[in-house]
């Protein structure tokens, strides 16, 4: 795909999506890209955001390595189609469980070489995908998450993120107004307001006056 301009990545229940624009030809327009189908070069950060992406399949409860991956896909895509997923229940994330603690009557953790302690529980996997395709399911999802909310932007800046940048993403995710995340990160913007790319882009084949790859908010 040498002739597209990537002009952002659209989240959607099929997976991520590339909005680009074609630059070949009678060809030129509007087009749909699967994330993958694209290179390194034409969308930086593609395979830390589609490794992300596809983590969040199997999420491990309310950890800081969920709000990470929740916050790469946010700051590098935007929502894709705004209908709300049918039958889509609240996750009801929760810290994964404890391992069995020892004390001072069980030193070793369990009563005796003979007994038989319980196994540690496993805990639940969640698909977290479809909550990030709506705004309102999202903030459902990020609620949960917010202890963590310091431990994943330390990791974020490890890998490369602004600090910066990031400490407006800290400020919007503690606002009462639950502020747009990826607004707050690329623009400074700690308003609630809707700046979602228009369906009129996403679905046909009008040209956005946007370049980037960033969300085209």
């Amino acid at each position: 795909m040498s002739h597209v301009r990537v002009v952002c990545v659209l989240r959607e229940a099929e997976g991520l999506m590339a909005l680009a624009l074609s630059e070949k030809g009678e060809d030129a327009g509007l087009l749909r890209l699967p994330l993958h189908t694209l290179s390194e070069r034409e969308v930086p950060g593609r395979a830390s955001l589609l490794s992300a992406w596809e983590g969040l399949s199997q999420a491990h409860g309310a950890t800081a390595e969920t709000l990470t991956r929740v916050l790469q896909v946010l700051l590098a895509t935007v929502p894709g189609d705004g209908t709300l997923p049918r039958g889509l229940e609240h996750p009801w994330l929760e810290p994964p469980p404890s391992p069995h603690r020892r004390t001072a009557a069980h030193p070793r953790g369990y009563r005796g070489t003979l007994y038989q302690p319980p196994k540690r529980p496993r805990p639940t996997v969640f698909d977290l995908r479809p909550h990030l395709l709506h705004r309102r399911t999202l903030g459902a999802l990020l609620e949960p998450l917010r202890p963590h909310v310091a431990q994943a932007l330390r990791q974020l800046e490890a890998q490369g993120h602004s600090r910066e940048r990031l400490e407006r993403v800290a400020l919007a995710l503690s606002s009462p107004a639950r502020a747009d995340v990826a607004l707050a990160y690329h623009h400074g913007l700690l308003e609630t307001r809707g700046a979602e790319l228009p369906a009129s882009w996403r679905r046909t084949g009008s040209s956005p006056p946007a370049s980037g790859h960033g969300p085209c908010a």
